[in-house]
């Protein structure tokens, strides 16, 4: 994964745990996002890229689903078993 001007980011919300309806502040996040940009315009475009990739690739499952369900939905959400997903730029 490389990103332009993404330093570090992390998920940190457990697979399969709930998430609740909103989110009224920033101690309920379920990841961070670490920015490095020359201009407020540049962060202000790279915050809605980043935004964008990630929700392009995020699956968000229904809560109340059944064994089976979820079963049926295992081979269109990937076999990583990865609870945290983690990233850092390497090219530093």
């Amino acid at each position: 994964m490389s990103l332009p001007d993404v330093e570090y980011a992390v998920l940190s919300h457990s697979v399969s745990a709930s998430l609740p309806v909103s989110i009224s502040d920033v101690t309920k996040r379920i990841g961070q996002v670490m920015l490095r940009t020359a201009t407020l315009e540049e962060f202000h475009k790279r915050s809605e890229e980043t935004l964008s990739w990630f929700g392009e690739r995020i699956t968000v499952v229904p809560s109340g689903l059944g064994v089976g369900e979820l079963r049926a939905m295992q081979p269109a959400l990937g076999s990583d078993k990865a609870l945290l997903a983690d990233y850092r730029r390497d090219d530093r």
